[in-house]
This record gives structure tokens, sequence and C-alpha cells, in this order.
């Protein structure tokens, strides 16, 4: 995960078209810019590899999975999800784009490393440290 990272912005798609990974990347990228301009700094986030399109194939049509990391504020990044739902075509072709939900990627550490912690403490601490009678009784075995 990158630090920068604060969110991941999940959608699904169904196209019309078998379109590769690379031309439904570059037609979300034109459809924002035409609409929104450079006010989500798409490009941006496409050096940095943080739009990725998983394609699963259907007879006829492509379905797959957008995620896109973004360090936007929340605001912004309703706003960029709200935007990818407009995309309606790519090369004259009809695309549907539904957002199935935003993460927020800090929450998701945290709750990663309380369940770690909680873990370790169970079975790191709790199996090696015997209580007072459980001490009492080695002590007195040990005669």
């Amino acid at each position: 995960m990158d630090d920068n990272w604060t969110y991941v912005i999940e959608a699904k798609f169904k196209m019309e078209n078998n379109f590769s990974r690379s031309k439904i990347i570059m037609g979300i990228s034109k459809n924002i810019k035409d609409n929104f301009g450079d006010f989500l700094n798409i490009d941006e986030m496409l050096k940095k590899k943080r739009l990725r399109i998983n394609i699963m194939n259907n007879p006829g049509k492509k379905v797959g999975q957008i995620n896109l990391f973004t360090e936007l504020n929340q605001v912004e990044a309703a706003v960029l999800a709200a935007t990818l739902e407009t995309v309606e075509r790519i090369e004259s072709k009809k695309i549907e784009i539904d957002i199935l939900k935003i993460k927020d990627l800090k929450v998701e550490l945290r709750e990663i490393v309380v369940n770690r912690a909680k873990e370790i403490l169970s079975s790191s601490f709790m199996d090696s440290s015997p209580t007072k009678s459980e001490l009492r009784k080695m002590v007195l075995q040990s005669n």
C-alpha cells in the first residue's frame, strides 16, 4: 500500500465491446478530462498507475472492476467517484460504470493492525505468562 493513498474507489463496469485494458483506461481518462478538465488530475493518477482495471470476459460483453487509488480528500474522492459514473461511452461503445464503495485505506490499515495486535497478544503473552496461582504451583512442584 502506498503511504500517500488515502482512498480507493471501487467500481464495476459493463461494456458492449471487447476493448483492451489500456483502451478502457484511456477512454475513462479522456471522458473525465473532457468533462471536468484537469481539476481531478487524472493524468497524474495514470502516471502513478493508480487506476487499475480487472476484466472478466463474457460472450459479447466485457465486465470488470475498477480500482482507483487516490490521495484526494474525502469530498474530492466523492466527486471523482461520481465523475467515473458519468462515463457513458468509450470510442462510441456504451459503458456502464457503477460505484461499489469508497474505502478509507487508513481505517482499513488500523483495523489490520488492531486485529494482528490482538492475535499477537493472545498467542504470545497469554500462553507464556503463568497466573500467580500457576506460578505458585510450579515453584512448589520443584521442591
